[in-house]
């Protein structure tokens, strides 16, 4: 099977190799060893792993930047033989910051950032009709995807619908919802539809909840 591009065909079974090949030197590459570790700081940390594994590794300068983390920060952990992936992590837990560090791949360069930061990268928008369960008298079909108002275009959130939405934030993920002083997670009501922005996992859980929501034979919130 293939698809069509304006170049041509683009095999599946090529493009899934290369994805194969890269995860594949991903793990090479997370488990290449690191013989001593002595960094003091974040940068000096950058630069020993680097040295030692062949593995291009940057700094997101303006997360950092932005969570206040000048690279400076004191680590006084010691490591020996340890695999890159390990060695890694147990030294960011170790640097205090004013934010939780972390790391991704990009491509073929492990990118060290907050984890906010990251999070935030990976979040999507998502859209629930959930006109059956905040009781809209347009709601006919959950089906269909048609609303016809007599109001105003865009009315108020209803009671229940702001009740469904604190269920939501106090349900999934808490910390990290606007709402409650979070970076990463915000809903909007319009016209019986829920607009969530979240991580992936997150929505996964969001949308969990709302089909146990519609199981109940009554609503329970």
């Amino acid at each position: 099977m293939a698809i069509i591009t304006a170049a041509g065909f683009v095999s599946h079974w090529w493009i899934g190799r290369d994805v194969e090949q890269l995860e594949q030197r991903h793990a090479a590459w997370l488990a290449r060893p690191i013989a001593e570790l002595r960094a003091r700081n974040l940068n000096e940390l950058v630069a020993q792993l680097h040295a030692q594994s062949g593995c291009r590794i940057e700094i997101d300068s303006k997360a950092l930047a932005d969570a206040k983390i000048t690279g400076e920060e004191p680590l006084q952990q010691l490591l020996f033989d340890l695999p890159l992936e390990r060695a890694m992590g147990i030294a960011l837990a170790q640097i205090e910051t004013p934010q939780k560090l972390a790391w991704q791949w990009r491509g073929e360069t492990i990118i060290i950032s907050t984890a906010e930061a990251i999070a935030y990268a990976s979040t999507t928008l998502c859209v629930y009709d959930v006109r059956d369960l905040i009781g809209l008298p347009e709601f006919n079909n959950p089906n269909d995807q048609t609303i016809i108002f007599d109001g105003p275009p865009n009315p108020p959130a209803s009671p229940v619908g702001e009740q469904l939405i604190r269920l939501i934030e106090n349900s999934v993920a808490v910390e990290t919802w606007r709402d409650a002083g979070g970076t990463i997670g915000s809903i909007n009501l319009l016209d019986g539809r829920l607009m969530i922005t979240q991580t992936a996992e997150n929505q996964s859980k969001v949308a969990e909840l709302l089909t146990k929501l519609r199981e109940s034979p009554a609503p329970s919130w």
